[in-house]
């Protein structure tokens, strides 16, 4: 039976206790909504943000507000009536019964999925933004409460899909490996880098933060699901949203440690620069670079050291995460020192641009933060 019409006749009792409140889930149900999560696709998952204040349609008198979802780091939809927001879920559950239901019989080939995956992902979320419009009843009824788990599964799916979409188009991108390898050459060869190298390399760090920006949204909303399919009461004795959840915590670990790897490779390049400023030998900067240089040298251990911390099947061990930490700390303490002593020593006039060495060290210094700053948020996710 849709959702929508549930008790037409006695129209629910806003405000009271949510469903979300009630149980602990992040659960909704839908008026015009006959779907079940049902159709294959049980997949990853993750919570969303709320999409907030009550219903801007024509309200009854003693109306309350609609009950709530996590909130979610995206702009709200407009407001809606409880009808509106059941008939909106009901259409995007209707295409993924038919998008489901075409795949199983492969009907679908796989390059029309991938081509689809931007669009259902945003019909996801335009879907979960429509539950803190409906009313109790919507939000309690079996439909409405499936649609919810079903529809946070596939949000979940979809963002690591696309996220590993994104991955390998920044791995097809990455003009790293070609810089690296031309300074590497340079060295061996006792040769000079050609005169527009250092511009090529400080555009190439500078682009990274916004690289990797790229993968937010499917962050943001691996984890938004992750953490309204975590507060639901059944998950204990559902064995598909345990796997959902543990398939986005993994989906999500990938996009931090990819993260984490593109900053690590960063700062790899601003080494090498380094090592080729024959100004550095001897001094006190060199001695400080060689420092850094110890400590980034077993950056595969770091990575190894994290995706173990961040498996999902195992509980992190609290002495495991103080080493991690302890040697985070010590990098970046030893980034902030060279920086530091680079500054001093290749100074330039107030009016003068920074020297080259300063600014690859600069570069450095950011790039080691942004990998403390990803490793202690995704420990502390």
């Amino acid at each position: 039976m849709p959702t929508g019409n549930v008790n037409r006749s006695h129209r629910a009792q806003r405000g009271g206790t949510t469903p979300h409140q009630t149980t602990g889930t992040g659960t909704t149900g839908r008026r015009g909504s006959t779907s079940a999560s049902q159709g294959g696709a049980a997949a990853h998952i993750a919570p969303r943000a709320q999409g907030a204040g009550p219903s801007a349609g024509t309200g009854a008198q003693g109306r309350q507000p609609r009950a709530s979802l996590p909130a979610q780091a995206r702009t709200s939809p407009p407001r809606m009536t409880d009808t509106a927001a059941g008939t909106a879920v009901d259409k995007v559950m209707e295409f993924f019964r038919r998008s489901d239901a075409a795949l199983a019989e492969s009907k679908s080939r796989l390059e029309d999925v991938v081509r689809t995956m931007p669009v259902a992902f945003a019909m996801t979320q335009r879907a979960l933004d429509a539950f803190p419009y409906m009313n109790i009843y919507q939000l309690r009824s079996v439909p409405g409460q499936e649609n919810l788990r079903y529809l946070l599964k596939k949000q979940a799916t979809l963002a690591c899909d696309l996220a590993g979409l994104a991955i390998g188009e920044l791995e097809m991108q990455d003009a790293g490996g070609a810089l690296m390898w031309r300074m590497q050459a340079a060295q061996e060869m006792r040769m000079d880098l050609m005169p527009d190298f250092d511009r090529e390399l400080d555009e190439h760090l500078k682009g990274l933060d916004g690289t990797l920006e790229k993968l937010e949204p499917w962050m943001d909303a691996a984890s938004a699901s992750i953490k309204a399919l975590g507060d639901m009461p059944d998950l204990k004795t559902d064995p598909e949203m345990a796997y959902a959840i543990t398939s986005a915590v993994v989906g999500l670990t990938e996009m931090r440690l990819k993260r984490i790897e593109r900053h690590l490779g960063g700062i790899e390049l601003c080494i090498q620069r380094l090592d080729m400023e024959s100004g550095l030998t001897g001094t006190p900067a060199g001695v400080a670079l060689g420092a850094l240089k110890a400590r980034i040298t077993d950056h595969e251990e770091l990575l190894m050291a994290l995706d173990l911390l961040l498996d999902a099947r195992v509980p992190a061990a609290p002495e495991k995460v103080a080493q991690l930490q302890g040697q985070l700390d010590t990098l970046l303490g030893a980034a902030r020192a060279f920086v530091e002593v680079a500054g001093a020593q290749f100074a330039s006039d107030a009016d003068e641009p920074p020297t080259a060495a300063v600014r690859v060290a600069q570069h450095a210094l950011h790039s080691v933060a942004r990998v403390a700053g990803e490793m202690e948020e995704a420990l502390g996710a």
